[in-house]
């Protein structure tokens, strides 16, 4: 990916010299708009689990399913709010139109969520041309400012896509929220503000109609948090960082689901406690079915160790079996806790043909974790 194309930085800044123009159609609006993920495309999915304590037996609620939603639902929440700004702002009719630089321009508004007299946002819509050398079509950005000073705008969302121009649902696309650089913003011009969300947060997504077999329809979503702390977790929560990567196959008959979770968490949640490294992997058919394999090392565990666990549930999310062990530097397991139900009860046998985050190409990933790490190169 281009990084000068898919973040650029100062093309909004043609407000500034009086040149935006506002003859433009309908059908031209429509089209910028697209260039805007939809919540539903890039919300990641996992079944609907149980909230009950912890299950011991067969039958009783599948553990990994319902472990892994706090997780989904942050990053839903962090997708939603995100896509919430942006589709607030397009909702109303642009403020500008640029048909040399082929921009559309909303704002500035007032930023009803800031308590600082004079703090507006931007959003920006540019075409890159039909004949683009770019690797995308359309880029945009969020901009916070304050008054008219150029010196004080800071973009705080960045995003590239190509729509596909004959279907409303399909394309591919890059995002970024940047909560630094909103957090800067803060600092600079009100050090009094309370918690705010910090770190950043890209992903790159792709829906369209599977090469193999058009009537199959495959969703992809790769992401990665970098230094991520909620608002709502305060100071002293530990920084996440996460890799994600979600695809939804949908046939004619039915539809399939996979998951792949890398993040750094601390298992045991005790006092001096260390930090394990932590990969869930997980595979349903119609929200679901399922199987999930969970791998864990580092912090507490024991150097060239490993836990290794399993669990399979029905259609229900109700297990029907599952194991945990640790599996020393020789290859000796151990029971971590007893193994319920037999590994032939499940559906699903391995994930050894389930697309996992091993499988996204290491540019893209690199990429992804670069900006989330670091932020758009100015």
């Amino acid at each position: 990916m281009k990084k000068t194309m898919v973040f650029p930085v100062l093309a909004f800044f043609f407000l500034s010299c009086g040149t935006g123009r506002t003859g433009y159609d309908q059908a031209k609006l429509s089209a910028f708009r697209k260039a805007l993920p939809q919540q539903t495309l890039i919300s990641v999915k996992v079944p609907e689990a149980t909230d009950q304590p912890v299950p011991l037996a067969v039958g009783d609620p599948a553990t990994y399913p319902r472990d892994v939603m706090p997780t989904s639902q942050e990053i839903n929440s962090v997708i939603k709010a995100l896509l919430d700004q942006l589709d607030l702002i397009t909702d109303t009719p642009p403020t500008f139109y640029d048909s040399e630089k082929m921009e559309f321009v909303w704002g500035p508004f007032d930023d009803s969520d800031s308590a600082l007299q004079g703090d507006n946002v931007y959003l920006w819509v540019k075409d890159n041309g039909e004949n683009t050398s770019e690797d995308f079509r359309y880029s945009y950005a969020l901009v916070r400012g304050m008054g008219r000073d150029i010196a004080k705008n800071t973009p705080v969302i960045w995003g590239a896509a190509n729509p596909d121009p004959n279907n409303d649902d399909f394309g591919n696309g890059v995002i970024l929220w940047d909560f630094e650089a909103n957090y800067g913003f803060e600092e600079a011009n009100d050090p009094g503000h309370g918690n705010l969300d910090r770190g950043r947060f890209a992903c790159a997504y792709f829906k369209g109609q599977d090469k193999d077999n058009q009537d199959n329809i495959i969703t992809l979503v790769v992401g990665a948090f970098r230094n991520f702390v909620s608002k709502d977790d305060g100071d002293t929560a530990t920084p996440l960082d996460a890799d994600y990567f979600w695809g939804h196959v949908k046939t004619p008959k039915e539809y399939f689901d996979f998951i792949d979770f890398k993040l750094a968490m601390d298992l045991d949640q005790i006092k001096d406690s260390k930090i394990e490294n932590l990969d869930i992997r997980m595979a349903f058919y119609n929200s679901g079915v399922g199987r999930a394999e969970m791998l864990a090392y580092g912090g507490d565990i024991p150097d060239e160790s490993r836990v290794e666990s399993t669990e399979c549930w029905n259609s229900l999310i109700m297990r029907e079996f599952f194991n945990i062990e640790l599996v020393s530097q020789d290859g000796s397991r151990t029971e971590i806790q007893p193994t319920e139900g037999l590994p032939e009860n499940c559906a699903m046998q391995n994930l050894d043909t389930v697309p996992s985050l091993d499988d996204v190409p290491a540019d893209i990933m690199n990429a992804l974790s670069d900006v989330a790490e670091n932020g758009v190169p100015q």
